[in-house]
């Protein structure tokens, strides 16, 4: 039965007036005033009324030069599709071709054992119709892997498994299971093709840090301008808070952390999480289960991170504008992921920090805004 559109508008209405009741008791303000200030929001960055709240923005105490470094996501995309040509964006939205062309230009990526493709599986599951089969690219495994979709986002599809001698141990469910159980279960993926590598460790600093084993990346956003250089800002660390399988913060569905990382320094900022119930954002200054303080802890490799995403950015030319994934192991920076249409994360602008954050991010939206201007890469 189809909703009638009167009826649409009345739900998108009652819900907007609920938002709002709700930031005039959490920001101790008067409703019209928070009105006001998301119509402010809107004008500055595009945000509507969701997400603003969702993103910690509804504050009317916010200054306004923290909002200045935030856009809405709709207005991002738009200008991600004009510098990044239609015809390359599969080159890093597709993992499978990311990881090959890395590996052929020399850019260091996790191993990849192999690539399940459901579109070129017989029923005995073979790979990339090289024949081998799904069980035989599992007993080749010598440690632990991660099965991810080719084209997956936010983490969704992920799992890890760790090598034992009876199989494979799920560190999701914890189940163990038989190298022809976990076989046939990837084999029966007929929705996208898996993508089966290595699974990274983290520096022993970051591990200090959260007293996790998640990778934990940096995303490292760069512009490549029309003059060939390289601009960066708006980095941050993905920190985990727990054992999960991934580090990224999906919509607060993870409990995990972003803190702003000081592109000059290294130093994170204050890190920030989504608040309970899906609207706000918390500032954190310690984490919850080792205890440290968190703000100004300088991350490791950061220089060498920054020369891996500048490398990245030129080798993925004619894409203008990437944000690296990039995992901080014992052995240097790694490649993960490359996303061309890499997302706002407005809620650190939320977060009380030194300032570098807002500025690297006024300064890149800048660029963004002058580069998309003269240029169209077609969508």
């Amino acid at each position: 039965m189809k909703v009638q559109p009167q009826r649409l508008r009345f739900n998108r209405l009652w819900r907007a007036m609920s938002h709002f009741g709700w930031a005039s008791r959490r920001y101790r303000t008067s409703e019209w005033k928070v009105i006001a200030h998301l119509l402010n929001v809107y004008r500055m960055t595009g945000c509507r009324p969701y997400e603003a709240h969702h993103e910690g923005l509804s504050d009317p105490a916010t200054p306004a030069g923290r909002l200045a470094g935030t856009i809405a996501k709709s207005r991002l995309l738009a200008l991600q599709l004009r510098l990044n040509p239609s015809s390359h964006r599969v080159l890093a939205m597709d993992k499978a071709i990311f990881y090959l062309l890395c590996g052929g230009v020399g850019l260091p990526v996790p191993r990849l054992y192999g690539v399940i493709d459901p579109g070129r599986q017989n029923l005995e599951g073979e790979v990339l119709g090289t024949g081998v089969s799904v069980k035989t690219l599992l007993q080749r495994v010598d440690g632990d892997i991660i099965v991810k979709p080719a084209r997956g986002v936010y983490g969704h599809g992920i799992n890890a498994y760790s090598r034992t001698p009876m199989g494979f141990l799920d560190r999701r469910s914890g189940e163990m299971l038989t190298v022809e159980s976990l076989a046939s279960s990837l084999s029966a993926n007929r929705t996208d093709r898996l993508i089966v590598q290595e699974r990274l460790r983290n520096h022993p600093e970051l591990t200090d840090l959260s007293g996790s084993e998640t990778l934990q990346t940096v995303r490292i956003r760069c512009l490549v301008t029309s003059t060939g250089d390289v601009r960066m800002g708006g980095s941050f660390l993905k920190l985990a808070v727990g054992d999960q399988v991934v580090d990224n913060i999906d919509g607060g569905r993870t409990g995990n952390f972003l803190a702003a990382v000081c592109l000059e320094t290294g130093r994170l900022c204050m890190p920030v999480a989504y608040s309970t119930g899906g609207l706000g954002v918390d500032a954190v200054d310690r984490h919850p289960r080792t205890g440290r303080f968190l703000p100004r802890f300088e991350v490791p490799l950061w220089t060498e991170a920054r020369a891996l995403a500048k490398s990245a950015s030129l080798a993925f030319l004619p894409l203008r504008t990437i944000g690296w994934d990039i995992g901080l192991t014992p052995e240097g920076p790694v490649l993960v992921e490359g996303n061309p249409y890499w997302d706002p994360a407005n809620l650190m602008a939320a977060a009380p920090n030194d300032g570098c954050y807002a500025e690297e991010m006024v300064a890149l939206l800048t660029l963004l805004r002058r580069e998309a201007r003269g240029n169209h890469a077609g969508v």
